[in-house]
């Protein structure tokens, strides 16, 4: 019997499918990401590039605490459950 493959290929390969069947990519692979997410993982997950992102944040369309907070680190973290409220009831530079 061969070897499974990594699961990180499987994951990859199943995101890739998703994709080409245009399916929810995260539901596909039964995963749920975490609530707080950098940039570049929102970006996967909403469509929005990561430059549209940073910019709503930088440009305060997006507010911290949120949209987006800073991690104990220092790195902005976009919160996953804040997109969805601003996507449902937000308008571009207002509060929801």
């Amino acid at each position: 019997m061969p070897d499974a493959p990594p699961l990180h290929e499987v994951i990859a390969q199943a995101v890739k499918e998703a994709l080409d069947k245009r399916l929810p990519t995260y539901a596909a692979v039964g995963l749920v990401p975490p609530r707080f997410v950098q940039p570049w993982v929102a970006a996967f997950l909403t469509g929005y590039s990561e430059k549209a992102i940073n910019g709503k944040m930088d440009a305060g369309v997006w507010r911290e605490g949120r949209e987006w907070k800073k991690a104990p680190d220092g790195k902005r973290l976009v919160d996953m459950q804040g997109f969805e409220l601003w996507v449902q009831h937000g308008r571009p530079g207002e509060p929801s």
